[in-house]
């Protein structure tokens, strides 16, 4: 999911094949290749076979590495539940266990501060 405005264009396999050979442009697409491989190694490392809260934690150190500009323009719920697909009421029970235990700080839906979240729930 892109986090801003991105545009791209279908051209024919042919045409990109060929345009790829003739630039010699196929050490770039393998670099974009094994760089799309790893994000999805890591987002199925934290997706199977995992608990809710593990998801959860993990999305919440994912966006404290935005920054803090980036962080006042998401919702940690929305950023939690589009990348998890976890229960609404799921999502805000960890989050509310995580704020009477200080282990976060939200104001309006926005993610202020995490201190060390604990491993399990």
């Amino acid at each position: 999911m892109a986090q801003s405005d991105c545009y791209g264009t279908a051209i024919p396999a042919l045409i990109a094949l060929q345009a790829l050979t003739n630039l010699c442009l196929w050490r770039e697409v393998s670099i974009v290749l094994a760089w799309f491989i790893r994000l999805l190694s890591i987002r199925d490392e934290q997706l199977v076979g995992v608990t809710a809260y593990a998801m959860v934690r993990d999305k919440l150190l994912e966006l404290w590495m935005e920054s803090e500009e980036s962080r006042m323009n998401i919702s940690v719920y929305h950023f939690i539940q589009q990348r998890t697909l976890l229960g609404r009421s799921t999502i805000l029970n960890i989050l509310s266990a995580l704020r009477k235990g200080k282990y976060i700080d939200m104001e309006k839906g926005k993610l202020i501060f995490i201190r060390q979240l604990p491993k399990h729930y």
